[in-house]
């Protein structure tokens, strides 16, 4: 669902306050979002739009289930995410 995908999105971007550390307003980001699954082959069975948000919700569990942010500067965290 592509509206469930971008909320999950904007919810780990919130809670790491990326918005406001960076100034990214929530329309540009959406459309970011929008432009990157569309970016993606939709018949791909791996390598899709999906997988790519797994990689990004499976650091975002790195870098808060480990401690990472303590070692980590907000612009880093941002690199890893996107």
């Amino acid at each position: 669902n592509v509206v469930r995908d971008i909320m999950h999105a904007i919810d780990i971007f919130d809670d790491q306050g990326l918005f406001s550390r960076f100034s990214i307003p929530m329309t540009t980001f959406v459309h970011f979002i929008d432009e990157i699954k569309r970016g993606y082959d939709s018949d791909a069975p791996y390598h899709n739009s999906l997988h790519a948000f797994d990689v990004m919700h499976v650091c975002y569990l790195l870098i808060t289930k480990c401690g990472a942010e303590k070692y980590l500067e907000s612009f880093n965290i941002l690199s890893i995410l996107v």
